[in-house]
């Protein structure tokens, strides 16, 4: 039985009651081509940043004219998945009830659902990271890429040869609107130290 919207209430949504237009626009699904149908993720993936990033706009033109759909249809079902996808994961909604969800919005195309929900998993730790690095930007400085290099220390000054590796740290963090590096020395005490927190936290 196909429920009306204001009796089809969502997990994504907290149980509060499914938008009009979002299941209007979220069901112009069934009308992508096929090639587009199964390859949706390619589109939605690069779409879930908040704000959009500036490249999404040719990576839907590549992707309509790859697959043959029409820009004006993909843009409506990219906008509503994203919505959906996003708020699922900003309430941290299992993949098991984002899955529900999209039975109850496809009740007749258990395919459309099952594609939908495919790329859940990995754009819920997307969302995720984003707003947890979001909400200590407003801190002080987010660290958010790191690159390293090995190198020795031969010789130093008074002839004493140490044969020690030492690793360089390139650390690339944000603060607010800025993007910065700076890069550090580091020798290998030090750092397993930074592995045991590491692994301290992922246990």
């Amino acid at each position: 039985m196909t429920l009306t919207d204001a009796e089809l209430r969502l997990h994504s949504l907290r149980g509060a009651p499914v938008p009009p237009e979002l299941r209007a626009d979220l069901g112009a699904f069934t009308e992508l081509p096929e090639a587009a149908r199964a390859r949706f993720w390619e589109a939605l993936g690069p779409s879930l940043g908040e704000p959009v990033p500036p490249a999404v706009e040719a990576v839907l033109d590549a992707f309509c004219a790859s697959t043959g759909a029409e820009g004006p249809t993909l843009a409506r079902v990219v906008k509503a998945a994203r919505f959906l996808v996003r708020e699922a994961s900003r309430h941290d909604v299992p993949s098991a009830r984002l899955a529900d969800d999209l039975a109850a919005l496809f009740p007749a195309d258990r395919g459309a659902a099952a594609v939908l929900a495919a790329g859940y998993d990995r754009a819920h730790e997307v969302v995720r990271r984003e707003l947890a690095e979001r909400a200590i930007l407003d801190h002080g400085k987010v660290l958010i890429g790191v690159d390293w290099r090995v190198d020795t220390i031969g010789a130093v000054k008074g002839g004493a040869r140490l044969g020690q590796p030492v690793v360089m740290l390139t650390l690339t963090y944000r603060e607010g609107d800025r993007t910065e590096r700076v890069t550090l020395q580091a020798l290998p005490d030090t750092l397993a130290e930074l592995g045991e927190l590491a692994r301290s936290l992922v246990r």
